[in-house]
């Protein structure tokens, strides 16, 4: 049996970073996410947008990509291996180039990934 257009998919978006500017650098945070998206590709999860040490734009770029191919009814994953903070009552992904003294212009806010 073939599936219809309109069935649902599982879309991926894995995102790594250990690389940073101006914040204490990760170990493990983009061989973590390599891991889980190989796996999620040995599953078939039919697609994975990924991005890794990104800095703001690269990531919100990303971010708007995978967004913007999502369908009604498809069941959305998000993995992020980065360092996050609460700033102004919201959890932000600190990115490559984010910093303490802009975190609203150098951060992506996780809302953002969760209101589509």
């Amino acid at each position: 049996m073939v599936p219809s257009v309109d069935s649902p998919r599982i879309c991926a978006f894995v995102v790594g970073i250990d690389k940073y500017d101006k914040v204490s650098c990760l170990k493990n945070a983009v061989g973590d996410a390599r891991k889980v998206e190989q796996a999620l590709r040995k599953v078939k999860v039919e697609r994975v947008t990924s991005a890794s040490n990104c800095t703001y734009k690269q990531l919100t770029d990303s971010t708007n990509q995978y967004l913007s191919k999502l369908r009604k009814g498809d069941v959305a994953l998000v993995y992020l291996a980065a360092h996050a903070v609460k700033y102004r009552n919201q959890n932000v992904v600190l990115t490559r180039t984010s910093d303490e003294t802009n975190l609203a212009h150098t951060s992506l806010r996780v809302p953002l990934l969760l209101i589509r």
